[in-house]
């Protein structure tokens, strides 16, 4: 008589001597890559919510400023596109500003947005990819994944674009699309290769998207490699025992985004007062 064994992907029951699930295709080891259960008390993307609730907190500011420098015009001028000024007083990536020691640019610009479909599109593709990174990596690497991308992809920003500001979460966007779809492909399975052809296609919709409107494409880089680089050194592959350590990493990054906070709404304050 058989020995049947449950496949670590798919759950079904096959032999025990099966080193590939004849089923969904996984292989008997993928149990080094931790499995995205999607239950009804796991609250998928609560933290991919708060990200976008901070961005979309931020526009309605960047609105509310728009319409204070420009009367009653203010909100179409916000939502075709707010003027580079304000975002400049709000905390753009200014690369001559940055190197000259506001390192807060390199943070606060993930929360701004140029205009209403940049903000529409950017969240669009937040609630595709948020999610399955933050199931797949947990909560606080997922935090890490988002501020420490973001950053990195406007630290090249700094140095490729010198003489331009920018602002978005698409390089953020970017590193979870990247953690999210290595983490599909070291999957190996049925739902892994839905995850990663996911993400393959919206890093196809950002790039043009980020070509229609002219964006920062070395933010966008700097992100996807950030994020696939991050994806490495989080790998599961020794269960939940990192998982303090992730948790102390993003405690810092939460204090250290913070922190910017504070800065750039002194500076704001500087900017309208002086």
């Amino acid at each position: 008589m058989a020995t049947l064994k449950s496949c670590p992907s798919c759950r079904a029951l096959v032999d025990s001597t099966e080193t590939t699930c004849p089923y969904c295709g996984a292989q008997a080891d993928r149990r080094s890559v931790r499995e995205v259960h999607l239950g009804a008390s796991d609250t998928p993307g609560l933290v991919t919510g708060w990200f976008i609730g901070a961005c979309a907190l931020f526009f309605i500011l960047e609105m509310v400023a728009t319409l204070g420098a420009f009367g009653s015009k203010g909100l179409w001028q916000a939502l075709v596109g707010v003027p580079g000024q304000i975002l400049f007083e709000m905390g753009a990536r200014s690369t001559q500003r940055i190197l000259a020691g506001e390192w807060w640019r390199l943070i606060v610009p993930m929360f701004l947005h140029g205009n209403f479909m940049h903000i529409l599109f950017n969240t669009m593709a937040l609630i595709q990819a948020g999610p399955l990174a933050e199931q797949a990596y947990g909560r606080s690497r997922f935090i890490v994944l988002f501020l420490v991308t973001g950053t990195l992809g406007f630290v090249l920003g700094t140095y490729t674009s010198p003489m331009s500001i920018s602002i978005g979460a698409s390089g953020s966007l970017f590193g979870l699309i990247g953690a999210a779809g290595l983490y599909g492909h070291r999957r190996g399975d049925a739902f892994g290769r839905m995850i990663r052809g996911t993400m393959i296609q919206w890093a196809v919709y950002s790039f043009l998207f980020g070509l229609l409107i002219r964006a920062d494409n070395a933010a966008h880089l700097g992100g996807l490699v950030g994020g696939l680089a991050l994806a490495f050194v989080m790998d599961d592959r020794h269960g939940r025992t990192a998982d303090g350590i992730w948790k102390i990493v993003a405690g810092v990054c939460v204090a250290v985004t913070i922190a910017a906070f504070a800065l750039a709404i002194g500076a704001y304050l500087g900017f309208r007062i002086g």
